[in-house]
């Protein structure tokens, strides 16, 4: 009888903590955000190289992924990404820059709770993003400059009323595309500049269910 009386509180025990995580399921979102974006090694009429960098575009994109709790406080994230924002600048001898900017990303986030309950729960994320970034302008889409874009995703994520997230994010940029060739629509002329989005940051709502 002792036995079983001790086996059921350890089943309930066990039960209630199960209820106090953050469950598993899937999410959509929307999120706002401060971009910048980099354009290095252009080349200058005396030979050497110059760099634009245009700060704070505004960005807009949605999210949509799955979340997976592996233990009561620990879990990852899957989840595509798709975002846009317009910047313009002038570069070296009166050349535009593109302006405006998709970027679809694939992301996989480590997620770990300081706290969670049934209903709410707070902590802290990291992880890597990859995917491309398209460049494009009035005149049609930069080849050129679009291509590969990896970073490195990090911030605060917060859960409440069950399904409801408030999330502040941020992205370092590690590689962007290289413009090897003249660019077909004239944004950059006989260049072979890096581009990057070196850091965004920014706040975000997500659904889960």
């Amino acid at each position: 009888m002792r036995k079983f009386v001790t086996s059921g509180v350890l089943a309930l025990a066990l039960s209630t903590q199960a209820m106090l995580a953050e469950s598993s399921g899937g999410f959509i979102g929307v999120d706002l955000a401060k971009t910048n974006l980099s354009i290095a090694d252009i080349p200058t009429l005396n030979g050497g190289t110059t760099e634009a960098l245009l700060q704070d575009n505004n960005t807009f994109g949605l999210v949509g992924g799955y979340n997976f709790f592996f233990a009561k406080n620990v879990g990852v994230r899957v989840y595509a990404q798709l975002n846009h924002y317009t910047a313009t600048a002038i570069l070296v001898n009166n050349i535009s820059a593109p302006e405006s900017i998709l970027n679809i990303f694939a992301n996989a986030d480590l997620l770990w709770n300081a706290y969670a309950s049934e209903e709410t729960s707070a902590g802290l994320f990291a992880g890597i993003s990859a995917g491309a970034t398209l460049h494009y302008n009035s005149t049609g889409f930069i080849g050129d400059m679009s291509g590969l874009d990896l970073g490195i995703n990090a911030g605060f994520r917060t859960r409440f009323a069950t399904h409801h997230g408030l999330e502040f994010f941020s992205r370092f940029g590690v590689i962007g595309p290289e413009v090897k060739e003249s660019s077909p629509n004239g944004a950059i002329l006989g260049t072979s500049a890096t581009i990057l989005q070196p850091f965004s940051y920014g706040v975000r709502y997500t659904f889960s269910f």
